[in-house]
């Protein structure tokens, strides 16, 4: 296939491919949008968005945009997600009533991507927070790279102090009459249980976990979060020994349609202080596969969410790889991929609740009554709450944001 061609050589319907590109391109406005557009489309899903508001056929989402729309951020179909969501993610479609100079912004940003992944962030922080944990200077080819001296993450008189293998168990105001002016937190390292107090506290984890480790929660947060809906999300990574079979189609990525998983990339390697290694099809090189549950498709959000969560655990690691070299068979055999000579690994990265799943009223609230991110986001007593679920959309720069508003919140506690 030619690039940019408009599927001109794909094998679909030419109405498919005529709605497709259509809304890929953006070529429709929405009909009856108003001044407030935002919160029209969270009152409704993406496909009631594309089908009935746009006039697309609803196999243009679930056969060509769900697989994508729930890898890169949602998790399950389009059917049962916020249209105002998909919009937070510029998907195809969302942006036919904006000018064209926004239009252009959205679709000429850049992207980045670092060694490690998030982790590199992480290691700033840390390297920040307590210098002597991680040798060297801050350049990212250091903080990236270099060791992590781990006897200085806890180190008694350190001015800020991370507790690795320690896990939360119970979070609450100390009980006292009046205003408490203390929070207590049990937890769990090696077995034991201690117990520590603190004038405040933000919980910076994930809400699925949040609303079952703070026990003293107002209802009024309890019930919104009972409003958090998590998906689940395969990441697959398989070494490979080599990739000429895909240099032989010309391709460093490939997208498939009704079969196991739906896309794989050899990905660029990094540049990192001016330095790369070689893109190179006769050096190993990591295939990253993204595999959503969307087949739970027609479903309420919470049932698509369960259905995907219990299928992603009930697998063996064998059913998996069995699947992955069936499908990269398939697909690469006729161009000389061969599993047993070809795959060195195979790395399974199963996240149960690897998104938010926002539906509709998620981000403006229904029916008079406020979102449920805004009623998390006010916290309660000396707890605060700074995760990026907070935003409808899970990234590291909304965690990040939100971690500071959190903070900002309880400061007057902490330094009383």
């Amino acid at each position: 296939m030619h690039k940019k061609n408009n599927f001109k050589d794909a094998p679909l319907s030419e109405e498919f491919k005529r709605d497709l590109n259509n809304v890929l391109h953006n070529r429709i406005k929405p009909k009856q949008i108003g001044d407030d557009w935002e919160k029209q489309l969270d009152k409704i899903t993406y496909y009631d968005f594309l089908v009935n508001n746009l006039g697309v056929s609803e196999d243009v989402l679930y056969n060509y945009i769900d697989p994508y729309f729930a890898s890169a951020a949602y998790g399950v179909s389009g059917d049962a997600i916020s249209a105002y969501g998909a919009y937070k993610l510029q998907m195809p479609g969302t942006l036919g009533h904006l000018s064209k100079e926004k239009r252009d912004t959205f679709i000429n940003r850049d992207f980045y991507a670092f060694p490690g992944g998030n982790s590199t962030m992480l290691r700033h922080f840390v390297k920040a927070l307590i210098p002597e944990a991680i040798q060297g200077d801050q350049l990212i080819s250091n903080v990236g790279y270099a060791p992590v001296n781990f006897d200085e993450l806890d180190r008694p008189g350190n001015q800020f102090r991370i507790r690795l293998g320690a896990t939360a168990i119970n979070v609450k105001h100390e009980q006292s009459s009046g205003n408490p002016e203390r929070v207590v937190v049990t937890y769990t390292k090696n077995g034991k249980s201690y117990r520590v107090k603190a004038k405040a506290i933000v919980m910076s984890t994930g809400g699925w976990i949040t609303r079952r480790v703070v026990t003293d929660m107002p209802q009024p947060i309890v019930d919104a979060y009972q409003q958090f809906n998590h998906t689940p999300m395969l990441t697959v990574s398989v070494a490979l020994t080599n990739w000429k079979f895909m240099e032989k189609l010309g391709i460093s990525a490939a997208r498939w349609f009704n079969n196991y998983s739906w896309y794989a990339n050899i990905r660029r390697p990094m540049i990192v202080d001016g330095h790369s290694m070689p893109l190179d099809p006769s050096l190993p090189a990591l295939m990253s596969l993204y595999v959503p549950f969307v087949q739970y498709a027609g479903n309420p959000l919470s049932v698509q969410a369960s259905l995907g969560r219990t299928e992603l655990f009930s697998k063996s690691y064998r059913d998996y790889e069995t699947e992955i070299r069936n499908q990269l068979v398939t697909m690469f055999g006729d161009y000389g991929f061969d599993p047993k000579r070809d795959i060195a690994g195979i790395v399974l990265n199963r996240w149960g609740h690897a998104y938010i799943a926002p539906q509709p009223g998620f981000y403006f609230g229904s029916d008079g009554h406020p979102s449920p991110p805004e009623v998390v986001d006010e916290g309660y007593g000396r707890i605060a709450f700074g995760h990026s679920e907070i935003t409808g959309f899970q990234a590291w720069s909304n965690g990040y944001v939100q971690g500071r508003r959190a903070v900002e919140k309880i400061l007057r506690y902490a330094v009383a």
